[in-house]
């Protein structure tokens, strides 16, 4: 389980690190994102009912990618 939660942030993480290395970010900032792990986990629900019946079996990481974006431009990069 470990193993696939490191992997699903990594993919995100890495998309999001190469679209703000294309906007041009304040190096600061990418020196900053740089620091952050994907080894977190604090975001996955254990527990619960999942009903994946109604999923084509795709996941859309572009939607989880602008999420995390959205977060951090908002309160993220303010500081930087």
């Amino acid at each position: 389980m470990a193993n696939c939660i490191i992997a699903y942030n990594t993919i995100i993480l890495n998309t999001v690190y190469e679209k703000i290395l294309k906007e041009m970010v304040k190096p600061a900032i990418i020196e900053e994102f740089a620091r952050i792990s994907p080894i977190a986990w604090g975001h996955i629900a254990f527990t619960g009912k999942y009903n994946f019946k109604k999923s084509d079996g795709d996941i859309d990481v572009n939607a989880m990618v602008r999420a995390l974006e959205k977060h951090l431009k908002q309160y993220f990069w303010k500081i930087a």
